[in-house]
């Protein structure tokens, strides 16, 4: 649970994140998608539980997983490249905040990181 939990928050952070425009409505594109299959996925395992046992829900959702792992390695930002070996470049970074109040640290400068 908790690690389902986990991949949730980090899948959700990076809708905004891979967004090029329309990051609120891909944010709620997700979370729709998200709420609905978990209740239909949910609500189906459970009969499928009901009418033939642990057995064919486990299965069922064994073949669910498979199905998200191979459609994630397919989409996935990154996945080619990793399938032929080369190196990825990961997930964009998102650009500090720029405008008044807003500071980047830097490093202090040759000499200068020693105390007085």
């Amino acid at each position: 649970t908790a690690g389902f939990f986990g991949a949730h928050s980090i899948a959700s952070g990076w809708t905004g994140t891979l967004a090029v425009g329309g990051r609120a409505q891909g944010a709620s594109l997700y979370n729709l998608s998200y709420y609905a299959g978990s209740s239909v996925i949910g609500w189906s395992a459970g009969l499928l539980f009901q009418h033939f046992g642990w057995g064919a829900m486990a299965g069922a959702l064994g073949v669910l997983a498979a199905l998200a792992a191979a459609i994630a390695a397919t989409l996935l930002p990154g996945t080619k490249a990793l399938r032929s070996g080369a190196k990825t470049q990961g997930l964009p970074v998102a650009k500090p905040p720029v405008g008044p109040g807003t500071q980047t640290p830097q490093a202090p400068a040759s000499g200068t990181d020693k105390e007085p």
